[in-house]
């Protein structure tokens, strides 16, 4: 069955930290891209890294964003180059915002970059590190449409899903531990066709829902109701 691999690019961040043995950010890529890569195989001929957009004050979640960071000391650390080492306390440079940008970009630009020497058989797509809002892109293809300009992963995910199976996808396999985009996939579930599946947890104890088979049962009125009681009962969009 072909398949698709969604992953959560913030989220991968967040479990990778800083790796051992990393002392670039050129070492960082690579760790991240290992983590990306293996999960290609014979079926799985695409995998896509959705990372979250930083709009500054201008975010709806500026507010959010900082009672996160709180009091944690933080210090800016410009990507300009693969040589630039890591810095020294990663939670540090993590907390900040305009850092989670420039690694969101880094990343983008130098997966597909190493990507196109190891990936001939298959296609990685990256979206929400670049400068334009609604730009994709893949390993294959210069530029991947899915016209949104949306600042979050979660909802990002949606339109690469619906994107993956407009293009013969029958199976998609989201990692996420993200409450909110499992009820959105169930809402926005991109065709009956397809197989959606939503894979959360560790390596040691995975947890795999398949979100094809619970839409289905379902009732129609739950289904269109759910976003609704979803943000109304504690939603973190």
């Amino acid at each position: 069955m072909k398949t698709c691999v969604l992953i959560d690019g913030r989220a991968l961040i967040q479990t990778l930290g800083k790796p051992p043995g990393c002392q670039t950010f050129d070492d960082y890529v690579d760790a991240f891209m290992r983590r990306v890569t293996h999960h290609f195989g014979e079926h799985i001929t695409r995998v896509d890294v959705v990372f979250d957009r930083y709009n500054g004050d201008e975010s709806i979640k500026a507010g959010t964003r900082f009672k996160r960071v709180g009091k944690k000391k933080s210090i800016r650390k410009t990507i300009d180059g693969p040589d630039v080492p890591l810095p020294q306390v990663w939670s540090s440079f993590i907390a900040l915002e305009d850092n989670k940008a420039d690694l969101a970009r880094f990343l983008s630009k130098t997966v597909l970059q190493k990507g196109e020497d190891l990936l001939a058989r298959y296609e990685l797509v990256t979206g929400g590190g670049f400068s334009d809002a609604t730009e994709a892109r893949s390993t294959r293809r210069q530029n991947v449409k899915l016209h949104g300009n949306h600042e979050e992963a979660d909802t990002r995910l949606i339109l690469h899903s619906c994107q993956a199976v407009s293009e013969g996808y029958e199976r998609i396999l989201v990692i996420c531990s993200d409450t909110d985009v499992l009820l959105l996939l169930l809402h926005f579930m991109p065709s009956r066709t397809a197989q959606v599946w939503m894979i959360s947890g560790t390596a040691k104890n995975r947890k795999c829902y398949p979100l094809h088979s619970v839409r289905d049962k379902l009732s129609q009125p739950v289904k269109e109701n759910l976003l609704g009681f979803h943000a109304l009962t504690g939603c973190d969009l």
